[in-house]
């Protein structure tokens, strides 16, 4: 089923094996089957093409396993994916270790765990990508420790419908919102993890959501460096910001003190 497969390139050097794929995926694992390994090449799609089909760099999906980063892998990118509607995908209890991947310029997602789905993502990075750097939905979990998430049109890493993305030391910047948990997500991104020029908001959390964020730095957003909204929690003991916002179904609150609440939010700092 895979588990004895691994397909390599040039592990020190993705961009000198580059795979194209003008009209679909790249690579798709599915129905249980595994992959021991495949790393060490960069695959480009051609989604920025008008009437390019929707395709996905790296699609795991049904219970399986991809290993993209080998087990005694150096401090650097093994695996580079570029220009698709999604760049890495994982679905339906699939668990991905993308430790180090580079995905980018991707029209929808850089990375992105849905449905039970698991991606080990630590010191990686996701750039202009259309909508998301890192995404974690319905139900998934990520982790992406010491990642950075930078000129994505939307969110620089996303957690929603009570899914879990843990982002420590990381870096999120030049995105419309740098964190953002929404619709009963948790989020874990304290030890001086920054959020910077983002051109909205830093944090944000809506709708029974919870940020854990001490030690956090959060400046020069374009609106408000921290947002609670709608029962939702941010942490933030420690951290730096210039100011925070408490909004609700009865209007707005800006404190600089304590802890604060409306309605069911609170930003504890």
């Amino acid at each position: 089923n895979g588990d004895r497969i691994e397909i390599l390139g040039d592990v020190d050097e993705p961009d000198n094996v580059k795979l194209y794929f003008p009209n679909s995926s790249g690579l798709e694992i599915a129905h249980g089957r595994n992959l021991r390994l495949f790393a060490g090449f960069h695959l480009q799609g051609n989604a920025h093409a008008a009437g390019s089909p929707s395709s996905t760099g790296v699609w795991a999906k049904g219970n399986n396993n991809v290993m993209l980063f080998p087990d005694n892998g150096s401090g650097s990118a093994k695996i580079k994916i570029s220009d698709f509607t999604w760049g890495l995908f994982a679905a339906l209890g699939a668990f991905v270790d993308a430790r180090y991947i580079h995905s980018f310029n991707n029209t929808n997602s850089g990375i992105s765990a849905y449905r039970n789905a698991t991606i080990f993502a630590q010191q990686s990075q996701a750039y202009n990508n259309g909508y998301h750097g890192y995404r974690s939905a319905w139900g998934a979990y990520m982790h992406a420790n010491n990642a950075r998430s930078f000129e994505n049109g939307s969110v620089g890493f996303y957690a929603s419908h009570g899914s879990t993305l843990q982002a420590q030391e990381s870096e999120s910047y030049q995105n419309n919102y740098g964190y953002r948990a929404w619709g009963n997500a948790y989020m874990h991104i304290n030890n001086a993890s920054s959020a910077y020029d983002n051109t909205n908001m830093g944090i944000r959390a809506d709708l029974n959501s919870f940020i854990y964020a001490p030690e956090t730095t959060s400046i020069n957003s374009g609106t408000v460096d921290i947002f609670a909204n709608y029962d939702s929690i941010v942490h933030v003991n420690d951290g730096t910001c210039e100011d925070f916002t408490l909004d609700s179904i009865s209007g707005n609150q800006s404190s600089s003190t304590g802890q604060i609440g409306t309605r069911g939010s609170y930003i504890i700092h």
